[in-house]
């Protein structure tokens, strides 16, 4: 009996996972990494749920696998992205079963062209949830095709276990797996279709208490925040430049591909991955607008494996060897750049900012975070704060503002609006590391953060 995966693709992931290790320690840590790390980092789980379920979209099980990282290896960029960058490995280990039973033919190059696609690459080395929704995707759409092969109890119970875990790590992964049953629904299959069918409500089902649980708590936080969630008439271009992680020069070779690659698949599968991508984007696209969110295209990030397949194919098929040799070459060329410039561009230092509002408040002025960034956004990496931090109004001398590329502008007028009232004035102004000022008010002695 053959292995599942060869020696030679086991040492092209084993490469990968090496490459991860160390893409990991290139970036600092930036904002929605650090918004997980602050709800992994509670002390219970009680207070790691109150945190989650006031983060818009987010469900508690990513930041339960992240928990014992942070725990044993502590707040450190291999101890966060750890988990990610297993679940990657996953992820692609997954994926070559999927293919294998597939019998696609050109499964060396659907690795590559998976693991080099720039949105892929980027959220394996992020703590935050999308790589571990990713690996639990390709995993679900493996057992959803041999449920329809070899329907069976077990598997219907697998299938079922697999989009609830999906859904309790990021709830857009959802959509996929509707579109994967959609594109066969008119199949001779029909029995089989309604048994994966009642699996999919079942595993949905398990997500309902959680939903009901947050669903107000984020539309309010929705609210608060000011998010546009109008989708506009360039909506599409923004998702055709996105959908690859970098820009047209990587998406339009991927789309492209996978137009070709379209008759080199049999029809089942074709209808099987269309379903994947039509349902990927558009559930993804109305979620958000009807929730009032801004349209993210990370949302509809898990519709990657399927273009991955199509475009391999196209890339590979004999009869158009010219123009997929062509496409592919940029596709690589254009995705390695995107990606090298990437882990180059690292601007934030959260750890450092809050060090440098620690020399501040230690000289006697209380800190101030205008709302609605949380104060956590810097006591995760430095606790001490949590006994400086004050409001505008109860602020009664010195006092630091910590204002960011984030701060609402208004709620940053606000804030000096209030101080003023309170007599507090503005004395200067420190740059903090990563692109936050510190506003220091009443004469507050300015001191340079320490390096």
């Amino acid at each position: 009996m053959k292995p599942a995966i060869s020696l030679r693709y086991s040492a092209a992931i084993a490469l990968y996972g090496a490459l991860l290790l160390w893409l990991a320690t290139l970036l600092p840590f930036w904002l929605d990494e650090v918004l997980t790390l602050i709800g992994a980092a509670k002390p219970t789980v009680h207070e790691l749920l109150t945190w989650v379920g006031y983060n818009p979209g987010s469900s508690p099980l990513a930041f339960l696998i992240e928990q014992p990282f942070i725990h044993v290896l502590g707040l450190t960029q291999l101890g966060a992205r750890l988990p990610s960058i297993l679940c990657s490995v996953l992820g692609a280990m997954a994926l070559l079963g999927f293919a294998r039973e597939l019998n696609l033919r050109a499964r060396a190059l659907l690795l590559v062209v998976y693991l080099a696609l720039p949105f892929q690459l980027r959220y394996a080395v992020e703590a935050r949830p999308y790589a571990a929704a990713l690996a639990l995707t390709i995993a679900a759409l493996w057992c959803l095709w041999r449920l329809l092969d070899r329907p069976s109890p077990g598997l219907a119970i697998l299938y079922a276990l697999l989009i609830a875990a999906g859904l309790y790590v990021q709830p857009f992964a959802a959509f996929v797996q509707i579109g994967a049953l959609a594109g066969l629904a008119f199949s001779s299959q029909k029995k089989t279709v309604a048994l994966a069918a009642a699996a999919l409500a079942a595993g949905c089902l398990l997500f309902t208490p959680w939903y009901w649980h947050v669903r107000a708590a984020w539309q309010r936080e929705i609210a608060v925040s000011g998010y546009a969630g109008a989708l506009a008439w360039r909506t599409p271009l923004v998702l055709l430049r996105e959908i690859a992680g970098g820009g047209y020069w990587q998406s339009i070779p991927l789309v492209v591909g996978a137009a070709l690659g379209w008759k080199e698949l049999p029809t089942r599968l074709r209808h099987f991955l269309l379903g994947v991508i039509l349902c990927g984007t558009l559930g993804a696209m109305a979620a958000d607008a009807v929730s009032g969110y801004f349209f993210a295209t990370r949302h509809a990030l898990f519709v990657i494996p399927a273009l991955a397949m199509l475009a391999s194919a196209g890339f590979a098929a004999n009869r158009y060897r010219r123009a997929g040799a062509v496409l592919a070459a940029i596709f690589f060329v254009a995705s390695i750049a995107k990606s090298s410039a990437y882990f180059r561009s690292g601007s934030e230092d959260w750890p450092g900012a809050a060090r440098a509002i620690l020399d501040q408040a230690r000289t006697g002025a209380c800190v101030i975070v205008p709302p609605p960034e949380p104060e956590d956004m810097y006591a995760v990496f430095e606790p001490e704060l949590r006994s400086h931090f004050c409001t505008a109004a109860s602020a009664s001398g010195p006092a630091v503002v910590a204002v960011s590329q984030y701060s609402v502008p208004a709620r940053v007028a606000e804030t000096a609006t209030i101080l003023a009232s309170r007599g507090l004035r503005p004395s200067g102004e420190v740059e903090a590391s990563g692109g936050v000022s510190l506003l220091v008010y009443a004469g507050f002695p300015v001191q340079q953060p320490n390096n």
